[in-house]
Protein backbone atom coordinates (compact mmCIF):
# COMPACT_ATOMS: atom_id res chain seq x y z
CA UNK A 1 0.00 0.00 0.00
CA UNK A 2 2.81 2.38 0.74
CA UNK A 3 4.21 1.56 -2.24
CA UNK A 4 1.32 2.15 -4.21
CA UNK A 5 1.13 5.46 -2.22
CA UNK A 6 4.45 6.98 -3.13
CA UNK A 7 3.83 6.21 -6.79
CA UNK A 8 0.72 8.39 -6.75
CA UNK A 9 2.35 10.74 -5.19
CA UNK A 10 5.07 10.64 -7.72
CA UNK A 11 2.44 10.96 -10.47
CA UNK A 12 0.69 13.35 -9.18
CA UNK A 13 3.60 15.73 -9.01
CA UNK A 14 4.47 15.61 -12.76
CA UNK A 15 3.68 18.19 -14.79
CA UNK A 16 0.31 17.90 -16.93
CA UNK A 17 2.46 18.33 -20.44
CA UNK A 18 4.53 14.72 -19.05
CA UNK A 19 2.23 13.17 -18.16
CA UNK A 20 0.26 13.59 -21.99
CA UNK A 21 3.74 12.84 -23.25
CA UNK A 22 3.21 9.26 -21.40
CA UNK A 23 -0.30 8.73 -22.36
CA UNK A 24 1.09 9.48 -26.07
CA UNK A 25 3.37 6.99 -25.86
CA UNK A 26 0.55 4.03 -24.61
CA UNK A 27 -1.18 5.12 -28.10
CA UNK A 28 1.45 5.07 -30.15
CA UNK A 29 2.52 1.03 -28.55
CA UNK A 30 -1.19 0.49 -29.19
CA UNK A 31 -1.78 1.68 -32.64
CA UNK A 32 -3.73 4.48 -31.80
CA UNK A 33 -1.37 7.06 -34.07
CA UNK A 34 -4.27 9.75 -34.67
CA UNK A 35 -5.04 10.07 -31.05
CA UNK A 36 -1.28 10.11 -30.05
CA UNK A 37 -1.01 13.30 -32.42
CA UNK A 38 -3.47 15.01 -31.12
CA UNK A 39 -2.22 14.12 -27.18
CA UNK A 40 1.29 15.00 -28.19
CA UNK A 41 -0.17 18.38 -29.77
CA UNK A 42 -2.19 19.68 -26.38
CA UNK A 43 1.10 18.67 -24.39
CA UNK A 44 2.91 21.01 -26.19
CA UNK A 45 0.14 23.35 -25.84
CA UNK A 46 0.05 22.88 -21.75
CA UNK A 47 3.90 22.64 -21.52
CA UNK A 48 4.34 25.97 -23.35
CA UNK A 49 1.80 27.28 -21.02
CA UNK A 50 4.06 26.24 -18.20
CA UNK A 51 7.06 27.20 -19.37
CA UNK A 52 8.31 24.44 -20.76
CA UNK A 53 12.13 23.68 -21.31
CA UNK A 54 13.55 24.04 -25.03
CA UNK A 55 14.37 20.02 -23.98
CA UNK A 56 11.74 18.99 -22.81
CA UNK A 57 9.98 21.25 -25.89
CA UNK A 58 12.69 19.29 -28.13
CA UNK A 59 11.43 15.52 -27.07
CA UNK A 60 7.73 16.66 -27.37
CA UNK A 61 8.33 18.05 -31.46
CA UNK A 62 10.61 14.47 -31.92
CA UNK A 63 7.70 12.13 -30.65
CA UNK A 64 5.32 13.97 -32.58
CA UNK A 65 7.25 13.63 -35.93
CA UNK A 66 7.82 10.22 -35.02
CA UNK A 67 4.02 9.42 -34.87
CA UNK A 68 3.38 11.57 -37.89
CA UNK A 69 5.83 9.72 -39.58
CA UNK A 70 4.12 6.30 -38.94
CA UNK A 71 1.14 7.67 -40.22
CA UNK A 72 2.97 8.47 -43.74
CA UNK A 73 2.44 12.24 -43.12
CA UNK A 74 5.78 13.43 -43.70
CA UNK A 75 5.07 17.23 -44.36
CA UNK A 76 3.58 17.93 -41.17
CA UNK A 77 6.56 15.59 -39.16
CA UNK A 78 9.00 18.00 -40.20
Amino acid sequence: MLKLSIALLLLAAEPEWSQLVDLAQQQERRGLYSEAVATLRAALQSGRKQGLKPADESLILNNLGSVQTSLADYPGAE
